[in-house]
């Protein structure tokens, strides 16, 4: 039977994630061809390939050491910690993803609000709390999200150059959404409907962290990934751009004009010469 695309954009990702690889390789191996994100050779042991990725992961996280130490990219007590929180989340939204795409299933399984509070923490006071990105808002604007069920609320708010994020409600917010915990976590990584929630104020806050709201992912040499996020613009060097030079036209540095090297012959290895005509010189 041949597989077919499920109606949520939902992708499986490697059984055992990247940074849990890192947490027990110490980084100083190369993950093997069976840790890339394949899929297994049939749909029959799609089942059995996320039961042994999950039990990898669990295994990797309860046996590493408390002072592991490895790559992290958001605060944290320590990288076990950190990783341990990233990997439950992920995990989480994934699940989200693929209760998704089953066909005749109204809604995905609501998240426990204990998880669900420490997933916007994340999202809000991890993620969004690193400069740049398109997160950005001209003129700016003030969001507040309150959540009705454990009484705790965050407020980001996007600017022209950036935006800040903090834990607490803001009485001059532009948009307050108000909603269960376990309804504005799904909200705030795309995977829910707005309308189960309340919105109030200016309705422009929404669409726009729909379109701008996003955490990207780059390979890095190492082959563990980060996000990423646009860098803040640097002052260009007090000697100005660096000019291109023509094709053809004559080199010129920045003290002056400077001649082409001059033309050597290319001699061939001594392997390669062609003996001499008189073998007695």
């Amino acid at each position: 039977m041949a597989r077919t695309r499920p109606a949520h954009p939902y992708r499986p990702g490697p059984p055992l994630g990247r940074g849990a690889r890192g947490l027990r390789q110490r980084r100083t191996t190369r993950p093997g061809p069976d840790r890339q994100g394949r899929l297994p050779p049939s749909e029959d042991a799609l089942l059995d390939w996320f039961r042994q990725g999950h039990a990898d992961l669990v295994h990797t996280l309860t046996r590493a050491a408390p002072d592991t130490d490895c790559f992290a990219f958001l605060p944290a007590p320590s990288p076990l910690a950190f990783w341990a929180r990233r990997q439950t989340h992920e995990t989480t939204i994934h699940r989200i993803d693929a209760q998704s795409a089953l066909p005749g299933r109204p809604r995905p399984d609501p998240v426990d609000p204990p998880l669900a509070a420490d997933g916007v923490d994340e999202l809000l006071l991890g993620f969004f709390a690193r400069p740049g990105g398109p997160l950005v808002a001209d003129p700016a604007l003030v969001l507040t999200l309150h959540a009705t069920d454990i009484d705790q609320s965050w407020t980001v708010s996007p600017t022209p150059t950036g935006r800040t994020t903090r834990r607490g409600a803001d009485p001059d917010a532009h948009t307050t959404v108000s909603g269960p915990v376990s309804e504005l976590y799904p909200l705030l990584w795309n995977r829910a409907d707005p309308r189960q929630c309340t919105v109030t104020g200016d309705q422009r806050a929404l669409p726009l962290w729909r379109e701008r709201a996003r955490v990207q992912w780059r390979h890095s040499p190492g082959g563990v990934g980060w996000p990423r996020f646009t860098p803040p613009r640097q002052e260009r060097p007090p000697h100005g751009p660096r000019r291109r030079r023509t094709p053809g036209a004559p080199r010129s540095g920045w003290n002056g004009p400077r001649p082409d090297p001059p033309e050597c012959p290319r001699r061939r290895p001594a392997h390669r010469r062609a003996p001499h005509p008189d073998p007695g010189r």
